[in-house]
Parts: C-alpha cells; sequence; structure tokens
C-alpha cells in the first residue's frame, strides 16, 4: 500500500522549551513528553487528545519510555537521575501521577 499525503490529527501546545523525546503506547491510547522545560507531560489520546498529568524535576529531561502495560512512564535527566512513575486514577476520576523511585546509582524502592 501506498500512501500520498498525511492528515494532521492534532498540534498540541505542550511545552515551554525544546522537546527532547516522545513515547506512545503500543495501543495509541497515551502519549508522554519530555522537554528542556523539566517536565514530563501525560496525554490520553481520543478524539482529542486530553492532559493528564504533568512531572517536573529539576534538571532537562533527555529521554522517555513507556511500560506496556501503559501506567508506567520512565524518564532520565540531564543529572543521571531515572524517573519512575505511575499513573493513578483518583477518586474524582481524575488521574494523578506520582514518581515511586529513582535514583542516580541505584533503585530506592523494589516496588514494580
Amino acid at each position: 500500500m501506498i500512501f500520498n499525503s498525511l492528515e494532521l490529527l492534532w498540534s498540541l501546545q505542550a511545552h515551554a522549551d525544546f522537546i527532547q523525546g516522545l513515547s506512545i503506547t503500543s495501543d495509541g491510547k497515551y502519549l508522554a513528553s519530555i522537554s528542556d522545560d523539566r517536565s514530563m507531560k501525560i496525554w490520553r489520546l481520543a478524539k482529542t487528545p486530553i492532559h493528564l498529568s504533568t512531572f517536573t524535576c529539576d534538571y532537562e529531561m533527555t529521554s522517555c519510555s513507556i511500560a506496556e502495560n501503559g501506567q508506567v512512564f520512565v524518564a532520565g535527566d540531564t543529572s543521571g537521575q531515572v524517573h519512575f512513575l505511575r499513573l493513578e486514577r483518583k477518586q474524582s476520576d481524575a488521574v494523578d501521577i506520582r514518581s515511586w523511585y529513582g535514583t542516580r546509582n541505584a533503585l530506592s524502592n523494589n516496588k514494580m
């Protein structure tokens, strides 16, 4: 099959600085974006993308990935830290992203 054109689905004004990385779940439901603005933003992709949560740290983020379960997000920053984050549903049906561990040299908590 040959495609002759692309259709723009969305453009997101997501960050205040250069975007360093993007990661999308294999089912296409979630997108993570990281930036030099020291943030990772999580989006649910539907008919219209919905911003779910933002995680910020003290350094620019350089890489990100999403686990196959679509609930664990991982980001690395320029200090050498790796941040493991879990998407959690709040009682109000809103969601929050929680950092549950990440250190420069070793994992400080083995919950995974």
